[in-house]
């Protein structure tokens, strides 16, 4: 299937390049008044940002200490753009000390890696006493522009679909809803094309190659390993609908996304089906499922937006998913193992088996989990938002609030609370064992 995909992406690549946009350009003739000679910009732009991080959390028991960790980040790059391409690179350099490196979950805020990029572009230094000392390629990208399309290599941010926080769409960067700043959010090395079949359709192709950390040449690469995934986008008056489909993670995923805008507010709808490969070859669903689950699984978000009076936002989203670890326990295992190995305590095993299985996937532990966001601007230099996302089977939920502050056009000030709680003891409610934590950061860019 992989190579059929692969052969036809080649064989329409040229034609679409060549194929006129539906929108012709009027031909402008210019008087000698209208010639003004005008100072070309610089096609060279130094970027970047310094941020200055605070994080404590709460004892996860009265006899444990509590976790403080002051994190910086020194982003620095570049970015060069003419007419027809642009070069981006950006690079972070961390530096993290912590009060209590025994904190039962110091790994999982600062040594979890992102796993099998083709890039191995990330390397962590030994800590000295309480530091600890990173750094990683943030992005590494060659776009050229065409006419009427856009070809982009390298590591980059795609962004699909609508969700606020639970997004099935958004299927290689997805945000996390525990992302304390969208800055971090990492990016996918990917080759992504986009081509404009007028001014207002437009069709995507991706394809994102796999590294698997047995592996240490680029061209041991397998085709089983790749993501494909093509999307096809239509805007039509006060609708943007979007259909997705291709491989993704050793599975066929397919979905479509609805927006639509009506009496000043946005009603969203996104649905994706997922039939995962071969799931009695995991080992793990050979030792703790029988019957194993069924192989396809169904997504969904139903959402509703609106913004009033300049200055309050609400946003309500109802996330449903048939896939569930509560209903997998197999499913389950491989999450933790994989946490495991991201983490360095354990080896990657050969197959890969819980990092495909777990990989650009929501995974929830409950059917339905209902989530509402509200927002207030107080001033021009103001604004606040909370959300919450609820497990009502479970009595269980996540509570967030932050509040921000705009010191300058180049500087911000963000202050954030992250508290859950449940009713229940159950492993099975959905933010069991979560520690609440506050953090503040200052970030400044130049």
């Amino acid at each position: 299937m992989v190579k059929y995909l692969i052969k036809l992406f080649l064989f329409a690549f040229p034609f679409l390049l060549l194929a006129e946009p539906v929108q012709l350009e009027e031909e402008i003739i210019l008087d000698e008044e209208d010639l003004v000679t005008e100072e070309k910009p610089n096609p060279i732009e130094m970027k970047g940002f310094f941020r200055e991080l605070f994080l404590t959390t709460e004892k996860e028991a009265e006899n444990q200490k509590s976790l403080t960790s002051s994190y910086s980040r020194l982003r620095y790059g570049f970015q060069y753009r003419t007419e027809k391409m642009q070069w981006e690179v950006l690079q972070n350099l961390d530096t993290i000390i912590s009060s209590n490196k025994d904190f039962p979950l110091y790994d999982s805020y600062w040594n979890m890696r992102v796993r099998n990029r083709l890039l191995p572009l990330e390397k962590s230094y030994d800590q000295i006493n309480s530091t600890k000392l990173r750094t990683d390629t943030h992005r590494l990208s060659y776009a050229h522009y065409g006419r009427d399309y856009t070809l982009k290599l390298g590591r980059q941010v795609i962004s699909w679909g609508q969700g606020r926080l639970l997004n099935p769409i958004n299927l290689l960067t997805p945000i996390n809803p525990f992302l304390l700043d969208l800055e971090d959010l990492q990016g996918t090395d990917t080759l992504y094309f986009l081509k404009s079949l007028n001014a207002l359709d437009l069709m995507e192709i991706l394809i994102t190659p796999i590294r698997r950390n047995s592996e240490n040449k680029t061209n041991s690469l397998s085709l089983k390993d790749t993501n494909i995934l093509l999307r096809y986008k239509v805007s039509r008056d006060n609708i943007d609908y979007s259909v997705l489909g291709g491989i993704h993670y050793h599975s066929y995923v397919w979905g479509y996304d609805l927006v639509l805008t009506k009496w000043d507010a946005s009603f969203r709808m996104a649905y994706l089906g997922r039939r995962e490969s071969d799931p009695e070859k995991n080992p793990f669903y050979n030792r703790y499922e029988n019957p194993i689950p069924p192989a396809t699984i169904h997504q969904g978000v139903l959402g509703y937006s609106y913004a009033f009076y300049g200055k309050y936002r609400f946003n309500f989203e109802i996330f449903m998913n048939s896939g569930n670890s509560n209903s997998d326990k197999a499913l389950r295992k491989n999450m933790e193992y994989e946490s495991l190995v991201s983490m360095s305590y354990l080896p990657a095993s050969q197959d890969e088996a819980s990092f495909f299985r777990t990989s650009g996937r929501i995974i929830t532990k409950n059917k339905v989990l209902p989530e509402v966001s509200l927002g207030y601007t107080i001033s021009q230099l103001w604004s606040m938002d909370s959300f919450i996302i609820l497990d009502p089977h479970h009595k269980s939920g996540f509570l967030g609030f932050i509040v921000s502050y705009n010191l300058s056009d180049k500087g911000i000030w963000n202050s954030g609370l992250q508290t859950f709680f449940s009713q229940t003891k159950s492993e099975e409610a959905e933010f069991a064992n979560y520690q609440s934590m506050f953090y503040t950061f200052v970030r400044w860019s130049f």
